[in-house]
Order: structure tokens, then C-alpha cells, then sequence
């Protein structure tokens, strides 16, 4: 079942969160991350149902993968006459329930939203091993990104 979390999936969201973060990376248990935790607790806080939305499916009444999707408008362009653009972010699925197509379920109901609401652009952030699967549904890879981390 996909649907999109409700305030109580917070806890459940945050801990898959977590999880995807220690294992992009390549974090143990052990290593402090507490800050962080209190920060993205925080965050959805703020900008859930508002400009963050996540996906969540679940197995058997469990939360087994989770989307986020974050909305923003720029000023229009040539080549996004509404400034609408989303960014997909936090697809993560438990390695048990890996191999499902769970991704690329979330990934197409997140486009299908996109739509619905205007986006004219959509983009993320791809790890090896998630690239294969948002290239079968269509993504290409842009490499004019530049970024200076302050």
C-alpha cells in the first residue's frame, strides 16, 4: 500500500531517515548523529504537508520505504514557464523488502503528483545503486550543478 505519511508515520519516517543517511554514509551505529536527528524532528515539524511531503509503503501494516518530495517555486525561464520545480529526496527501502520495485512505485506516484500540481521539473540526487532504476523511468543525468558549501 502507498500512501502519503500522516503525522503519526513521523517517528517511523524519521528512523528510516536515519537509516538511509547512515548507510549513504557509510556510518555505524555508533557514530553520533543526534544533532542531525533533532534537526530533520525539527524540520518536519515546520514543513511537512506544507513544502516536504513523504511517501510512505507499507508491508503488512509495517512502513517498509519511504519518499520525501520537496516543493519550491524560481522565477519562470525558458525552459519552466511556471518556476515550479520538485526535488525527490530519501528514497529508502529496507534491505528485507529490497528487489519489490517499491522505489520506483514511490518515484512514479511522486511524478504523477508533480503533475498534478504544476511542476515542470522534477529532479534528485541518484546513489549507484538507485541511478538504474530512475534511469528506466526516464531521469538523465545533468552534470551543470555546480555547489560551494559555505
Amino acid at each position: 500500500m502507498i500512501r502519503k505519511a500522516q503525522s503519526s508515520d513521523i517517528d517511523k519516517v524519521i528512523q528510516l531517515r536515519m537509516d538511509l543517511i547512515r548507510e549513504a554514509n557509510d556510518l555505524d551505529k555508533m557514530a553520533d548523529v543526534t544533532q542531525l536527528q533533532k534537526n530533520i524532528v525539527s524540520y518536519f515539524e515546520e514543513h511537512l504537508n506544507k513544502d516536504f511531503f513523504v511517501w510512505v509503503i507499507e508491508e503488512e501494516g509495517e512502513i517498509v520505504a519511504i519518499s520525501g518530495l520537496n516543493l519550491f517555486c524560481k522565477p519562470p525561464t525558458y525552459s519552466n514557464y511556471t518556476g515550479k520545480e520538485a526535488f525527490i529526496m530519501n528514497i529508502y527501502v529496507v534491505p528485507a523488502s529490497r528487489g519489490n520495485g517499491y522505489a520506483t512505485c514511490l518515484v512514479k506516484e511522486i511524478l504523477n503528483y508533480s503533475k498534478e500540481i504544476g511542476c515542470e521539473k522534477v529532479t534528485l540526487v541518484a546513489t549507484e545503486a538507485g541511478r538504474v532504476v530512475y534511469e528506466k523511468i526516464g531521469f538523465k543525468i545533468k552534470n551543470s550543478v555546480m555547489e560551494y558549501s559555505l
